[in-house]
């Protein structure tokens, strides 16, 4: 997205006008709302008062969870450090009749585990500010869309709540260096929410961890799963109106949007870590699969296969390579899910861990790491 485009996105949250979708989004009265840029009256953003190296829950005006109650995040902030670390919560996705089966809302502070365990010597980002983003929207952090499902109407906000939290980090601390990462859901809305995370802090480098949210081509999400995700959540509000003509497929738009995120942003500092049959994202993917037939999606999911799912894993891998970015991976045997939460971020691997390759992709030293 671009600054400007981040910029309207962030005054309509912070005034709450335009929030269903767009600022220009006609009333009732079929006659666009002012925003507070027009009418001069915007809001200056207060920074956060959190204590040091504890967790403190902060409540953003404007945002909405999938009920509509507001969103928010948890910030440990560490005063000697000039480093900010955004960890995105996972938690499944609703965008069927399915959904409260489907999507997990997390709690509001993580424990002290994993990527967040400052105690470890050997945690890259031990000694940085951390944050920590409840998963409370279902849309993998991209939606700008309200719509019934199961019965009840649900928010899909977590796009422009990023643009609201992103804005309330860049005035609160002064750093060098961001960190976007997130674990399933989360780690695709860390690849989806990027590019207005680099356009909020403009000349700091942003660097991406996507911890088993593969960006994985049509043959693993075929496109009708693509298109669910796009009419349910309203993506042709977010990531494909940031894409524009490189997304030409409207239903296939995962791999292509990320090459407009690369072409436009020049190298993209990423690293993409997944099991070479995650359960998880396999039952996920094969709500586009019903009956295990290529791009149906009407009744019951049939899991994508692991020989699909490994292959499509060696595509992607093979498309970062070609693409001659900064883009890394790290695949492990097996059909598990999620590593940067978990004691074996510390201890996975053989020559090198997910922590010292997670280390390596923020050194700006990508690397493709295991079968």
């Amino acid at each position: 997205m671009k600054s400007s485009a981040l910029a309207t996105v962030v005054l309509a949250i912070a005034t709450g006008v335009g929030c269903a979708s767009d600022p220009s989004m006609p009333t009732g009265d079929d006659e666009p709302e002012p925003t507070c840029e027009e009418l001069g009256n915007c809001p200056e953003v207060d920074p956060i008062d959190a204590d040091p190296l504890v967790w403190t829950y902060v409540e953003v005006p404007g945002t909405k969870c999938i009920d509509g109650s507001p969103a928010g995040f948890s910030v440990n902030p560490n005063p000697d450090s000039t480093k900010l670390y955004i960890y995105m919560e996972g938690g499944g996705a609703c965008f069927n009749d399915f959904c409260d089966s489907l999507f997990t809302w997390s709690g509001n502070t993580p424990n002290n585990t994993g990527i967040f365990d400052r105690e470890n010597p050997a945690n890259p980002v031990a000694d940085w500010t951390l944050v920590y983003i409840p998963y409370c929207t279902g849309d993998v952090y991209g939606g700008d869309n309200e719509i019934m499902l199961g019965g009840e109407m649900r928010h899909f906000y977590g796009y422009s709540n990023h643009a609201a939290y992103v804005e309330l980090l860049v005035a609160s601390y002064e750093v060098d260096q961001v960190v976007l990462s997130g674990s399933s859901a989360g780690g695709f809305g860390a690849l989806l929410n990027f590019a207005q995370t680099q356009d909020a802090y403009g000349d700091v480098p942003v660097t991406v961890i996507d911890d088993s949210g593969p960006p994985l081509s049509s043959d693993v999400f075929p496109p009708c799963l693509q298109q669910m995700f796009r009419e349910t959540w309203g993506f042709d509000r977010t990531l494909l109106a940031d894409c524009g003509a490189t997304c030409d497929d409207e239903n296939d738009y995962i791999l292509d949007y990320l090459d407009q995120v690369r072409e436009e942003y020049g190298d993209l500092p990423a690293g993409v870590f997944s099991s070479r049959e995650d359960n998880t994202i396999r039952l996920f993917a094969g709500y586009g699969w019903s009956g295990g037939q290529h791009n149906s999606c009407g009744g019951f999911p049939s899991s994508v296969t692991g020989p699909v799912y490994s292959a499509g894993l060696d595509s992607m891998r093979e498309h970062f390579m070609q693409s001659g970015s900064n883009l890394g991976t790290y695949f492990v045997p097996g059909n598990g899910h999620t590593v940067l939460r978990t004691s074996s971020f510390y201890t996975a691997g053989t020559d090198m861990t997910p922590a010292q390759w997670v280390e390596g992709t923020i050194n700006g030293e990508a690397a493709h790491v295991g079968p």
